[in-house]
């Protein structure tokens, strides 16, 4: 992890607007605090910020959750002003009832990206759950 993208992270969360910043901002450091050694990738044109892990077995460092926002959305699933999205890479498996795949879900190799934007623009304990279980699999 470089300090530099950290504090890139944070001075692109106090631009969005205050629920982003609030809820974006929290699950930031809420990741920080749990995985201090993965690394953290942003902020680009597509995502605020991602974090990634390296597979046990190959040594491949695996993007395992990301962030996008208004700003940072070239994709073709728009991100409205004022919200966020999340996206999770994982193997095999659907994380949740309100998770759909993305765009670009299958690349081949049996991993998955889905996507959800809550409807109340809240991470919830079951979001985080999914990152976590996600970032499991990546690291596997």
């Amino acid at each position: 992890m470089v300090g530099e993208e950290v504090q890139a992270v944070k001075r692109m969360i106090k631009m969005e607007p205050d629920q982003v910043q609030l809820e974006v901002g929290d699950f930031f450091e809420k990741m920080i605090a749990l995985f201090p050694q993965d690394r953290i990738d942003g902020p680009k044109k597509t995502r605020l910020f991602a974090f990634s892990v390296s597979n046990e077995t190959t040594g491949r460092i695996n993007q395992y959750v990301a962030v996008t926002a208004v700003d940072h959305c070239s994709a073709n699933y728009r991100v409205e002003h004022g919200k966020f999205r999340i996206q999770v890479q994982n193997k095999g498996r659907e994380p949740g009832p309100d998770w759909h795949h993305s765009l670009r879900w299958d690349k081949g190799d049996g991993n998955e990206w889905w996507e959800n934007e809550p409807g109340d623009q809240k991470i919830s304990k079951e979001i985080l759950e999914c990152v976590s279980e996600a970032r499991k699999s990546m690291a596997q």
